[in-house]
């Protein structure tokens, strides 16, 4: 059965007419037409010291707290994940219905749903999703409350990223000024604040362009940070490497396991990633920032050695633009600390959508334009910042298109298998095209790294301290 016993009994006893839809299932923005979105309810519970509401908005919108609280003269938050999980075992449902009358809670509902013949709500059960009239649906909330309380978003191209380094440049210092107006210095990075690179890093990426570089000029900059040697001898210990005896050294890691090109851009991944700090508090049921930087990361390093060598990108600063990938984040979360907060519950009650999409909605300015424009600051690869701006434009075809590709591709695979924070699982037969690799092999190469979960775990936590 396709549909929630509870809420088959509920609409049989009030006599509505419905129709199980056998092609929604799992909802994926990425895979449906705009005009279906529109459709699709999405059920958010908010609540207060007053108590819970339960808001309903088209699945293809942004639900808009603020705007929300200002109408109803409230201060609502989202309610916790397990607070959710606790109705849906009250009422027997896997995922929450817009369906007041099953949880009984005051409504919200946005008055776009209000102007359509007919919509698509979740059954409950299995992922499917149910159609119905829509003065049909409203027999069900006779008491719901209609308010303009979210914004339409086109999802389709919303990764695509046209803008040059400059235009971003200029988008991040109005959105600084906007946000935090007394900081309007003659440069971005004055106004941004931004922490100077530890000497270490400088080192790293001087080396990187010194034709004479070698592993004794490597290991002895990296010796000069006690943490970040120590990272590095962990990371090249963990069982994932399969070090030959124990490594005993940054000597031993570059010469036995790593690689002096691995253990080069890891370190400096490290040390750029130690440079920002992790914000104390984040959105509720959120992959943390190191986790799923090390299962990215991890999984690219897999895809990489793959792909064949004419296709194949530089295995080191993939693996780099891997783990950096989201420092974007921590930018926003250091430069506007007093407004990080609204962007983590919005990124809450919006997970249905892209988090560029949010950040843009709340932020002004996002956190890939951001990520990008700080790596070209602290004078990083082009590779780094093309993959990093690009990496949610799964039909990114452009100069170091594999970079991005390559976050998309991992961060979909692990969406599948309930790991990180991206929100679709698709990919295009096209980026598979483009890198060489074909879903079956990419299957067996995601699936080993998730054998190795307790170790990435273990090295994400190492790098948390």
């Amino acid at each position: 059965m396709s549909i929630a016993a509870s809420l088959k009994l509920l609409l049989t006893k009030n006599q509505i007419e419905y129709v199980i839809e056998e092609k929604l299932q799992n909802l994926d923005g990425f895979s449906q037409k705009r005009s279906t979105l529109s459709h699709c309810t999405r059920s958010t519970v908010l609540m207060d010291q007053v108590g819970k509401v339960q808001v309903i908005t088209p699945y293809n919108s942004f639900l808009d707290l603020t705007l929300l609280n200002n109408v109803i003269g409230r201060q609502l938050s989202p309610a916790k994940p397990d607070t959710v999980a606790r109705m849906c075992e009250t009422i027997n449902v896997e995922t929450l219905p817009a369906v007041p009358a099953l949880t009984r809670l005051d409504v919200i509902i946005d008055k776009n749903l209000l102007e359509l013949p007919f919509i698509y709500i979740e059954s409950g059960k299995d992922g499917h999703w149910i159609k119905m009239d829509t003065k049909d649906f409203l027999k069900l909330c006779p008491k719901a409350r209609p308010e303009n309380i979210s914004t339409p978003i086109d999802i389709r191209h919303i990764g695509e990223m046209n803008t040059t380094t400059e235009e971003d440049r200029e988008t991040i210092s109005q959105a600084v000024i906007a946000f935090n107006p007394t900081r309007m210095k003659q440069r971005l990075e004055e106004t941004m604040e931004i922490p100077p690179l530890p000497t270490s890093a400088q080192q790293i990426i001087r080396l990187r362009s010194d034709p004479s570089a070698d592993i004794d000029k490597l290991t002895n900059i990296i010796e000069t940070d006690p943490s970040l040697a120590a990272q590095i001898v962990s990371w090249a210990s963990s069982p994932i490497y399969n070090p030959p005896g124990t490594v005993r050294s940054v000597h031993d890691a570059c010469m036995r396991v790593l690689g002096f090109d691995m253990v080069l851009n890891l370190s400096l991944g490290l040390a750029l990633g130690r440079t920002l700090p992790l914000p104390k508090e984040g959105p509720n049921g959120y992959t943390p920032f190191w986790y799923e930087s090390v299962f990215v990361a991890a999984s690219i390093g897999g895809l990489v050695a793959a792909i064949s060598r004419e296709k194949r990108p530089s295995f080191g600063l993939s693996y780099l633009t891997g783990l950096l990938h989201e420092i974007g984040y921590l930018v926003l979360a250091y430069v506007f600390p007093p407004h990080f907060d609204r962007l983590c519950r919005h990124l809450e009650v919006n997970k249905h959508l892209p988090d560029v999409a949010i950040d843009n909605q709340v932020m002004k300015v996002n956190r890939y334009q951001v990520g990008s424009w700080l790596m070209n600051y602290w004078q990083m690869p082009t590779e780094i910042c093309v993959g990093l701006k690009h990496q949610l434009n799964p039909d990114y075809d452009g100069k170091f298109h594999a970079y991005a590709n390559l976050i998309y591709l991992a961060k979909a695979e692990l969406k599948k298998r309930g790991i990180g924070n991206a929100t679709t699982s698709y990919v295009p037969e096209s980026l598979y095209d483009r890198l060489g690799l074909d879903p079956e092999t990419v299957t067996e190469i995601i699936d080993k790294v998730i054998e190795s979960s307790s170790d990435l775990k273990n090295m994400a936590q190492a790098l948390m301290r």
